[in-house]
This record gives structure tokens, sequence and C-alpha cells, in this order.
């Protein structure tokens, strides 16, 4: 399938497969690696609002910290969104419903760009087809990019923490119309690289 502008699926993607043993995480509090945003802030022109980070792992100019609770505040402009992925309920201090933790997010990403008050929204999750958030949200992103690779994380000093022990995908929302079905890439290399 086509993608964004100006970009194209690479090559020998497959699927990836999820199993029992890739869905642990030690904790919600990992950053995203830079690599990964920067490539994707120059798709976009680089990122306004980061809803959901602590202090030093933000990826824009503006964010929101758990204490600022940014599923309650104003989202605008172009956005990076890292939801906390734990399922361990005691870590999920964003969680308004631990069982789900990841759903809320979503749904703000999608209806935000509905209402048009985000252009563009990139969400960086677990790749779990098997879940109810999955099964609702995620057919209604611009795209799906099922990550090569497994992500390795920050711990937020910029050290390399760990693999993720499952593989993820990038959504984007986008204000405008919704297309009859987004655009999935089976393999995008987050990296740049083939």
């Amino acid at each position: 399938m086509a993608g964004a502008a100006g970009s194209a699926p690479l090559a020998g993607g497959e699927l990836m497969a999820l199993d029992a043993a890739m869905v642990s995480s030690a904790s919600c509090e990992w950053a995203t690696p830079q690599a990964l945003v920067d490539r994707c802030a120059a798709e976009c022109g680089g990122f306004d609002l980061d809803p959901c980070c602590e202090h030093g792992t933000a990826k824009a100019s503006r964010y929101y910290t758990a204490t600022d609770d940014g599923l309650r505040m104003p989202w605008w402009g172009t956005m990076w969104i890292n939801p906390p992925w734990s399922r361990d309920r005691s870590k999920l201090k964003w969680a308004r419903n631990p069982a789900q933790p990841i759903a809320p997010w979503l749904r703000a990403a999608y209806q935000s760009t509905r209402d048009g008050d985000v252009q563009c929204a990139y969400v960086l999750v677990p790749a779990r087809p098997d879940t109810k958030w999955w099964a609702r949200w995620v057919l209604l992103a611009h795209e799906v990019r099922m990550l090569k690779g497994r992500v390795k994380f920050d711990r937020g000093d910029g050290r390399k923490a760990w693999s993720a022990p499952f593989p993820s995908a990038l959504l984007i929302y986008r204000a405008g119309p919704l297309p009859p079905a987004p655009a999935v890439w089976l393999s995008w290399d987050a990296r740049g690289g083939e």
C-alpha cells in the first residue's frame, strides 16, 4: 500500500507475530529513542506538543507530565505521543483505566484530529492486534507502521536501557477525511535504513 507523500514502504517487509512472551514490560517510564522521533519530525516539520512524558524525556518544546494530566489539557498542532504501556497497574500513574491504559490516548488523538485541534498525531504503541484498544482505534489511523526490529528505549539520561520485549507500531492520525483504510507498512525502519 502507498504511504505518506514523499515516502515508500520498504521492500521485503514481513508481518510481525505476537506471543505471550512479548507482552511484558518492566517500566512505563522509558524515553522514546531520539533517532525515531527525529525521523518522524523530519516528515512533519517537528512536534509542537508531547502530552505524556517526564521532565527530560519530552519530544516537543511544549509538554505535559503525569502531574499535568495531558489527557485533560488542550492539544494542538503536531504531536508526539508515547503513551504508558505497562500492564502493571502500580506503574500507571497516567491511566484512567489501568486495564486498557493506551485506549484513552488513541481516542484523544483520533478525536483531536477529527475536531481540527491537532493537524497530525504520531503515536508509538506496542503492536498488539489482539487487544480491544487495537481493534477499536488503530484502524481509524491514517497510517499504521509496524516497526522493523524492536525499539530500544532510553533511560531518560541518553543511555540505552532495553529493547522492548514486543514489536511496536507507529500510528499516524491526521486532520481531514479518513481514508477507506489506513496505509499499512509491514516493516518500517525507524532508523531510516534498509
